[in-house]
């Protein structure tokens, strides 16, 4: 998000917008890295890959004819087209980091569902965990009877925050576990 951005939502003007994004820059030392090497192998290569490997291609970045301004007349007739490539390949590059983040984090969720299932079949507790709603990063599951919550609870818990395991990745990855009767009246639980 750039600071224009950032100042609408915000309501603030765009120095104190820039001034935020700085801040978090430089608290958060590895994103700009992050961003600069995404964008630069997603230019140099026309695709990005996430965490496991899967592929989006990104064909804007590949058009050459943003850089090539031979005049100043052919820069003005022209304006319109370059403006437009200019849009497309900024697209491209917020596209080419996002889709790191959002696709390794929906190849970390599925797995994440694949190592509970795989849990809770060779789990010995009493009743069932089902499987009933994946959204983004949760999983929520049905559990029955209510005297096995906690036992599905504490292997859900430790069979998601393992996941990083199976993508090579060293971060912990922390799982909040709620329960309720009903999804309005879920209440975080600690173990």
């Amino acid at each position: 998000m750039g600071c224009h951005t950032l100042a609408s939502q915000l309501n603030i003007s765009e120095k104190s917008a820039q001034k935020l994004i700085d801040g978090f820059l430089n608290i958060y030392t590895g994103i700009q890295k992050f961003i600069t090497t995404t964008v630069s192998t997603a230019h140099r290569e026309g695709q990005i890959k996430t965490l496991n490997g899967h592929i989006r291609l990104l064909p804007a970045l590949n058009s050459k004819s943003i850089f090539s301004c031979v005049s100043a007349n052919e820069f003005s007739c022209n304006w319109s087209k370059k403006q437009r490539n200019h849009f497309a390949v900024t697209k491209a590059e917020r596209q080419a980091v996002n889709s790191i983040i959002q696709g390794s984090a929906a190849e970390i969720a599925k797995l994440a569902m694949l190592a509970v299932d795989e849990a809770i079949s060779s789990a010995n507790i009493p009743g069932y965990a089902r499987l009933v709603l994946h959204e983004h990063d949760e999983l929520i599951y049905e559990i029955f009877p209510e005297s096995s919550v906690k036992q599905f609870g504490v292997l859900i818990r430790q069979a998601m925050s393992s996941t990083g395991k199976y993508c090579n990745i060293n971060v912990p990855l922390p799982v909040k576990l709620k329960i309720g009767p009903n999804w309005s009246d879920l209440k975080q639980v600690g173990w």
